[in-house]
């Protein structure tokens, strides 16, 4: 399952869906607070968590807790 950020171009709300991967493009979008059709896209940036070994220098992150940036 993948996970989209809509716009509702009626109401402006911001709202998710999630939807299998490629089904997005003939999926019908309804925004949940006004029911409308007219919707567009947000692009999302991607979270990826990876492991490795090395030490981070003293002012980046190590990737490791999540928590910094």
């Amino acid at each position: 399952m993948s996970r989209y950020e809509y716009e509702c171009n009626e109401c402006k709300e911001i709202f998710e869906v999630f939807l299998p991967f490629g089904d997005n493009e003939k999926a019908k979008i309804v925004c949940p607070k006004c029911k409308s059709e007219r919707t567009n896209r947000l692009f999302s940036g991607i979270n990826v968590n990876t492991k490795y070994s090395s030490k981070a220098s003293p002012n980046s992150c190590c990737g490791d807790c999540g928590h910094c940036g």
